[in-house]
């Protein structure tokens, strides 16, 4: 019998028992992934942003251009300078992103995708920007986020907003419909409502790279940096917040559905970890990935959770009630039994007996197996 049919039987196996015991998000193993390689979807190796429109269509800015994927089939809608960020407009249209340039993409008469620039719009003296690294919509607001302009486009008059500090920006994030981001002279700045100030003590930041900014318990702030950890804002006072992770760069986080935080790291892959700072699941070039640099995330409307990452791109299937068991998760050889007891997963393999970590409530258990003394070869569980 062939190793993946073996992994198939011991996931089927393990499902059945787990159905009525245990929550779909406490499964042990690692979920199923997908890799997407460039030959797979003819483009650059790099993506650095996903978004998914009503009716699934999955976008992808990568590095040649645009990539559209219905589910089954790659499509690549290329540009002359690398896609950074997109985002889902209206009637199909597709804001993007680009290197000294930014506009949207839009079916022709007949039926083609066409790009228009829209920067071509702006006075001359406003064109001398580097990359719009973020595109942000908001009812019928378009931010598009460089890093000496910002420039907010009325999708109704057609007509822009600039919002010009006199200094150099950092990379901007939408929250429940405000924008921040960090001016280098002052810190941590708020736009909503057409009124831009700074927050209370966000000075702080001035001197940090904040990659992510996302809603946290009640009216707070979850920040997390580029190299200095992650903070707490109560808009009153900033906390710094242990990560539950190795010391990592961080590119990108996300808020999931269930309220978990999935954070992608330059060097170690992709961890999700609880609101209250457990580690929940950590995937990398070892345990799934195609690659340990992640530079965006997504979760689609099936609640999978997709990876642009600096070699391809992964789907991982966290909507899905299979995980699987196999040597990433420390278990050699084929299956053949399965035990729970007192909040432990035993298996039984060909090469012995393998027990995961308890399980504690909302951590994942069973994440990492280790091998049972004096049991090597071949065996069952007789309970």
């Amino acid at each position: 019998m062939a190793t993946g049919s073996y992994l198939m039987r011991l996931t089927l196996a393990l499902y059945g028992f787990y159905t009525g015991t245990l929550a779909q998000d406490n499964a042990p193993g690692v979920p199923l992934i997908k890799n997407f390689k460039p030959t797979d979807y003819s483009a650059g190796s790099q993506n650095y942003q996903i978004e998914q429109d009503r009716n699934g269509v999955v976008y992808v800015a990568n590095n040649f251009g645009l990539l559209e994927f219905d589910g089954e089939v790659w499509e690549k809608h290329p540009t002359m300078t690398k896609s950074r960020s997109i985002a889902i407009g209206p009637a199909g249209k597709i804001y993007v992103g680009r290197q000294g340039d930014f506009g949207y993409f839009a079916p022709s008469q007949e039926g083609k995708w066409q790009y228009t620039s829209l920067a071509d719009s702006l006075p001359s003296h406003y064109r001398g920007f580097d990359e719009t690294w973020k595109v942000y919509r908001n009812r019928h607001q378009v931010f598009f986020c460089t890093f000496k302009y910002i420039f907010h486009y009325n999708e109704d008059l057609q007509t822009f907003d600039i919002i010009d500090l006199q200094t150099a920006l950092d990379i901007s994030h939408l929250v429940n419909g405000g924008l921040f981001f960090i001016a280098r002279d002052s810190g941590l700045m708020h736009f909503e409502n057409g009124k831009l100030r700074l927050l209370p003590k966000g000075d702080f930041f001035k001197d940090k790279s904040i990659t992510s900014v996302l809603p946290y318990q009640q009216d707070k702030l979850l920040i997390f940096t580029f190299q200095h950890g992650a903070f707490v804002h109560n808009r009153i006072d900033i906390a710094k917040w242990p990560l539950p992770i190795p010391p990592a760069i961080i590119n990108c986080a996300i808020r999931l559905k269930n309220g978990n935080y999935a954070i992608g790291t330059q060097n170690d892959g992709l961890f999700i970890i609880t609101p209250e700072g457990s580690v929940f699941m950590h995937l990398s070039n070892d345990q799934g990935l195609n690659s340990r640099t992640v530079l965006g995330l997504f979760q689609d409307s099936f609640t999978n959770l997709w990876a642009a990452m600096n070699n391809g791109i992964a789907l991982i299937e966290l909507g899905s009630p299979f995980h699987l068991l196999n040597e990433e998760v420390g278990i050699p050889g084929a299956g053949y039994a399965s035990f729970a007891k007192d909040g432990r997963l035993f298996l039984g393999t060909n090469t012995g007996l393998y027990a995961s970590s308890p399980t504690v409530e909302g951590v994942q258990g069973g994440n990492q197996f280790e091998f049972v003394e004096n049991s090597l070869g071949q065996l069952q569980i007789v309970v």
